[in-house]
């Protein structure tokens, strides 16, 4: 299968190397092992599923699917889209959570379609950011294959799932990418890049945790009779 999809998406899985700039290269080429290729690799299919980009990007174990799920949510999408791939990341966070190294859904989410537009645009520009990231990211602390880094990992991933599949307007893309920050930094091994999504992670838990007090607090002023 990854003979097949590597002829399929020879132009599509690299972009132009980063020269010191934050310009982003308009369409990517070319094929290699990082997240980036992995994802344009499993983009490149003609009708891709949930299920399928999971088993494209298998090898890369739980922090490249992660990413794969959470590249496309960090621009706005309609509330389907954000949902299903928002459950299909809480499922993989609650495995890597559990120790899992390799990814699995359950049969109903992975047979759920992607849309056209969606992966049209992911290879086109999303896989080209990725490649900018990914070439400012080295090895710095702290470390990421330690126990704690992978359980931290999976329940930030979890958190940040549950809330993408809510019917929350606007709340895709914080916790996205967050997500992509820590999925990057543990395939990479780049400490600050995982610890920055750490934290941001938290910071956006503790923010939605003040807006409901705030909110509810409010609701019960409202109905207080008097």
């Amino acid at each position: 299968m990854r003979a097949e999809l590597g002829r399929t998406g020879d132009s599509i899985a690299r972009g132009a190397p980063y020269n010191g700039t934050m310009s982003v290269p308009d369409s990517v080429e070319g094929v290699d092992d990082r997240p980036s290729g992995r994802i344009g690799l499993a983009l490149a299919t003609d009708r891709p599923t949930v299920g399928g980009l999971v088993d494209a990007v298998e090898e890369g174990g739980m922090a490249i699917a992660c990413l794969l799920f959470a590249a496309p949510l960090v621009v706005p999408l309609p509330p389907f889209a954000s949902a299903s791939l928002g459950a299909a990341l809480a499922v993989l966070g609650a495995q890597w959570l559990a120790g899992r190294e390799r990814p699995m859904l359950p049969a109903r989410l992975r047979a759920v379609p992607l849309p056209a537009t969606l992966c049209r645009l992911l290879r086109v520009r999303g896989v080209a950011w990725l490649r900018v990231l990914e070439d400012r990211m080295r090895r710095r602390p702290p470390r990421t294959d330690t126990v704690l880094a992978r359980t931290l990992s999976g329940a930030a991933v979890l958190a940040c799932g549950i809330v993408m599949a809510l019917p929350i307007p606007f709340m895709n893309t914080p916790p996205a990418f967050a997500v992509a920050l820590v999925a990057l930094g543990m395939s990479g091994g780049d400490g600050r890049w995982w610890f920055a999504g750490i934290a941001l992670a938290l910071a956006m838990l503790v923010g939605l945790s003040i807006a409901a007090v705030l909110a509810g607090d409010a609701g019960a002023r409202w109905l207080r009779p008097g």
